[in-house]
């Protein structure tokens, strides 16, 4: 018999399960407050990036590799030489400035995944840059 069969422990924010009664169930709710962290990373997405910027930064993404450190500008990431990398997009810029509400600030960014994105009704593929960026909290 499984461990599953014997013993199942299911952890939930959200209360889903909270209509199903069933003999045996013990429901514990943790009510401990957590501090917010003092670091967030995030991996951005395609989503998170204007694309179209990638076309005109080949030369410069051909140099990078995965884990390069990048330098936070005001729209986006330029490589340890100054040149323009990737430019952040509407969305993201978004996200950022809820993050800074909650007193957190955009500080580190660094080369995660390098991949090719084609774009739609083109042939052409163009590699892109995925960065990993760190929030850390004011005071964190």
């Amino acid at each position: 018999m499984t461990s599953a069969k014997s013993n199942l422990t299911i952890h939930l924010i959200q209360p889903y399960l909270n209509a199903i009664d069933v003999d045996g169930v013990i429901r514990v709710e943790g009510g401990t407050n957590y501090e917010a962290p003092g670091i967030l990373m995030e991996q951005l997405s395609f989503s998170d990036l204007h694309l179209d910027y990638f076309m005109n930064t080949q030369c410069e993404l051909i140099k990078l590799n995965s884990g390069d450190n990048l330098t936070i500008t005001v729209v986006g990431c330029s490589n340890l030489l100054g040149k323009s990398i990737l430019r952040f997009s509407k969305r993201f810029t978004e996200h950022v400035s809820k993050l800074k509400e909650k007193g957190y600030e955009l500080k580190k960014s660094k080369v995660h995944f390098i991949v090719y994105w084609t774009k739609v009704d083109t042939d052409n593929e163009i590699r892109i840059v995925l960065p990993e960026v760190e929030f850390v909290r004011n005071g964190g």
